[in-house]
């Protein structure tokens, strides 16, 4: 349970940090700027804590799998993004990917 709550907490600063780089427009605004740093080093401080648990291509795969289809969600709600079959069937693929890895 330890490890995959630690993958939790790495995805939640990975979009965290995302957000905030996507509001700071190419760091150009300070508070989100500042989040940008902050949510990146506790991101990587978490994902450090994920990789005793896990090897090292699973843990990367799964953290970037659900984060990527988290912060989809994140771009379409709070930034208008667009999102169509296209994206929707990428992110299954990806997904699929990282369950396939897990249990390989």
């Amino acid at each position: 349970m330890r490890p995959y709550l630690f993958l939790l907490v790495t995805i939640v600063f990975d979009i965290l940090g995302t957000t905030c780089l996507k509001l700071s427009h190419g760091f150009t605004i300070l508070l989100p700027t500042i989040g940008v740093i902050i949510f990146d080093v506790l991101l990587y401080t978490s994902f450090g804590q994920v990789l005793k648990y896990f090897d090292m291509s699973t843990a990367y795969a799964l953290w970037n799998a659900l984060g990527i289809g988290l912060i989809a969600v994140v771009g379409l709600f709070l930034f208008h993004e667009p999102f169509n079959a296209v994206k929707v069937i990428s992110l299954i693929l990806i997904t699929i990917g990282c369950v396939g890895l897990q249990l390989a």
